[in-house]
């Protein structure tokens, strides 16, 4: 199981995400649990992977969907090769079977489809902090106008 830092009493969390109301929706999940403290909120799969390089993060919630050159799959990937230790969660609410796929290749601890999951948010950052791997069957399939 990972433990904060030992000058931190609390995991460091980056949210990266597009959307700035999904972020903030995220931060303030977080910061309602003591053992979690986001420290950065960034737009773009790019800037989590220049964040990472020169800075101590646990945990990395990362969109799957960007809209720059690098998609969260691909920053994961990059991420994992140099920080092992850093978990990662990669979100979408859009259902793709080839995704999952690509995240368990990029390394990415655990897989959550934000609008269709069983499991909450903080159900999901709260296990794979544990060390445990979430990861759906398969794709939720929305029926149409949902």
């Amino acid at each position: 199981m990972l433990k904060p830092h030992p000058e931190e009493r609390c995991y460091s969390v980056v949210i990266v995400d597009d959307y700035r109301n999904e972020r903030d929706i995220m931060a303030r999940a977080l910061l309602e649990q003591p053992e979690y403290r986001p420290v950065k909120l960034l737009r773009l799969a790019e800037e989590a992977v220049e964040y990472c390089e020169i800075n101590r993060v646990d945990l990395v919630i990362i969109d799957v969907i960007m809209p720059a050159k690098m998609d969260g799959i691909d920053a994961a990937k990059i991420i994992k090769s140099k920080h092992p230790r850093t978990k990662i969660i990669l979100i979408t609410s859009a259902c793709e079977d080839r995704w999952l796929e690509r995240a368990r290749a990029a390394g990415a601890d655990s897989f959550w489809y934000k609008n269709y999951s069983r499991e909450t948010f903080i159900e999901i950052v709260d296990r794979t902090i544990a060390g445990e791997s979430i990861y759906p069957d398969v794709s939720p399939n929305p029926a149409i106008g949902q």
